[in-house]
């Protein structure tokens, strides 16, 4: 990652799961319920969003009050979800990457979507992610990414276009060299690390990066 690269933390509205760093954060974002979760873990975001139709009474009574934070409301028909407003907002600030938290788990439909969110950031030329204690899932347009060795952990990757091309991969167990992956068919699945550091490099399409851990 460059150093003048601009991150969003966006705080969705998934099952919870603890947020972990926040100090390379230039901008933070809570979606609706993700507001319990900022309050829960001590954090002030920039910018509150949302509907507020599942957030708690009680931080519902918070975002009523004169808070020193910018508080979006949107009603609950709208094309839109709230993660969906978050990542908009973030794109319009400039934010090279995008690191979603509490964005997983529960209603499948919930999950599809906070992907699909990922992907149009990708398309806009910016890396977005979404991470749990045991899932980290990237949507990478043309570029390389590093992906530091993580024990106990698999490598999966998935075309979200029609076709991936120009795929190459370094310091996984099975490479691809200038590879092609397709998006009907599991080809990428369950990788594993050889190397300290694995990269990904991809020359057309929107890729899935997947990491998850292994049972135990």
């Amino acid at each position: 990652m460059k150093s003048d690269e601009k991150i969003c933390v966006i705080i969705s509205g998934g099952y919870y799961s603890p947020i972990g760093r926040m100090d390379d954060a230039d901008y933070v974002i809570a979606c609706d319920k993700g507001f319990d979760y900022a309050v829960r873990e001590g954090i002030t975001p920039h910018l509150i969003i949302g509907d507020f139709d599942s957030c708690s009474d009680e931080v519902r009574g918070l975002i009523e009050q004169e808070l020193k934070v910018q508080v979006e409301r949107y009603p609950s028909e709208k094309d839109d979800t709230d993660t969906m407003l978050g990542i908009k907002r973030a794109l319009e600030r400039g934010c090279h990457r995008i690191r979603i938290c509490c964005g997983l788990g529960g209603r499948m439909d919930h999950l599809y979507a906070n992907m699909q969110a990922l992907v149009y950031a990708a398309k806009r030329g910016v890396l977005c992610s979404v991470e749990d204690e045991t899932n980290c899932i990237y949507a990478m347009g043309p570029g390389c990414i590093e992906l530091p060795r993580r024990e106990g952990w698999s490598v999966s990757l998935f075309a979200a276009t029609d076709c991936c091309k120009g795929i190459t991969t370094n310091g996984l167990k099975y490479p691809l060299d200038n590879g092609t992956l397709m998006n009907d068919f599991p080809l990428g699945m369950s990788n594993e690390w050889v190397a300290d550091y694995a990269t990904v490099e991809l020359k057309e399409g929107i890729l899935l990066v997947i990491l998850s851990k292994k049972e135990v």
